[in-house]
């Protein structure tokens, strides 16, 4: 019995500095990965691979912890950054426990920045999947319920992440300037 977690958002926000600028605060990995609500950094693989921990508590019962290995790859020119899985380290092996879950996820995001002027328009979006075993706990829960309950958690988990993401990157920003 698995559960599968399967979630994206689109957003687009304005950002307080010159394209140029803002591309480049964008591109310190290890600063902007820590920026992810529900999201810690645990391995620099090099400058441009991580491993990333999704990890909760929902419904004040269930623990999920997915990790995510991913690879930066900005690119000027197209003023695109990306955040992509690789499979350049040893996976995570799935657990399941009484109301716990881990196992090996993909994460991926991508930022299309467009100049405005003295702001910068960030076109954002991110992804995030799984398929992780059911907590022991969950098992005799039908297979729907189980799956409508992770796709409700999800949607919201990754909005969550999302706006938290571009609040905390402005507000950074702006302590920083």
């Amino acid at each position: 019995m698995t559960i599968t977690i399967k979630g994206q958002t689109r957003r687009a926000f304005t950002f307080p500095a010159k394209m140029p600028d803002a591309f480049r605060f964008y591109c310190n990995a290890p600063v902007i990965l820590k920026l992810l609500p529900h999201i810690s950094l645990t391995h620099t693989y090099g400058p441009d691979c991580f491993r990333m921990l999704y990890s909760t508590t929902e419904l004040g019962v269930y623990r999920i912890r997915l990790y995510c290995d991913v690879r930066v790859q900005p690119d000027l020119e197209n003023r695109t950054l990306r955040f992509i899985p690789f499979d350049g380290s040893m996976p995570v092996e799935p657990e399941s426990g009484l109301s716990t879950s881990t196992g090996q996820g993909h994460y991926s995001s991508e930022s299309v920045f467009h100049d405005e002027g003295s702001q910068t328009r960030v076109d954002y979006s991110l992804q995030l999947n799984a398929s992780l075993p059911a907590p022991l706990s969950a098992i005799f829960m039908p297979p729907g319920v189980r799956d409508a309950i992770a796709a409700g958690i999800t949607d919201r988990r990754i909005r969550e992440i999302a706006g938290g993401f571009i609040e905390r990157s402005i507000r950074l920003y702006n302590h920083k300037a």
